[in-house]
């Protein structure tokens, strides 16, 4: 998994995610090698190579932003590695370009419309003095998976 930087919320949660994924397909949560780096293609790209470099070889990556993904799928080319043939390849967020890509991008795509009436919701509040201003809020929004063609089962053994 390309995931951001270790001190980020959204990493933590990200990372979370994909190990409860692991445990709830009877997997071992070890087979999941995280690599962090700064939201940029650049770094998606740095972590493809070295998740890729890594033996174990994965089977699939998980990139956690449409940056890492973007610099995953630079490196995937520079490789020559065919997504979804040889290594699946899913992402978060659901940007434009996914499903134009070559293999179109499985994501878990979050609820932007959503998103941004409840932070809007929020400010009001907090604006008007409704909620507190010296508290965090946290609100935890529900995403929606989209199979695209990015992944496949993984490649046999010979």
């Amino acid at each position: 998994m390309i995931a951001g930087p270790r001190g980020y919320s959204t990493t933590r949660r990200r990372v979370s995610g994909a190990l409860q994924a692991l445990r709830a397909a009877d997997r071992a949560p070890e087979q999941l090698n995280v690599v962090h780096r700064e939201y940029s293609p650049l770094g998606g790209e740095h972590g493809f190579h070295d998740l890729l470099d890594h033996r174990p070889a994965p089977t699939a990556i998980i990139a956690a932003s449409p940056h890492f993904v973007l610099g995953a799928l630079l490196g995937a080319r520079r490789r020559g590695v065919a997504i979804p043939r040889q290594l699946s390849l899913a992402g978060m967020g659901d940007p434009d370009w996914y499903r134009i890509a070559e293999a179109p991008v499985t994501t878990y795509a979050f609820p932007i419309k959503e998103l941004g009436l409840l932070a809007t919701h929020l400010l009001v509040s907090r604006l008007d003095q409704v909620e507190p201003r010296d508290r965090p809020t946290q609100i935890v929004v529900s995403g929606t998976f989209l199979e695209r063609e990015s992944t496949s089962a993984p490649p046999r053994s010979t």
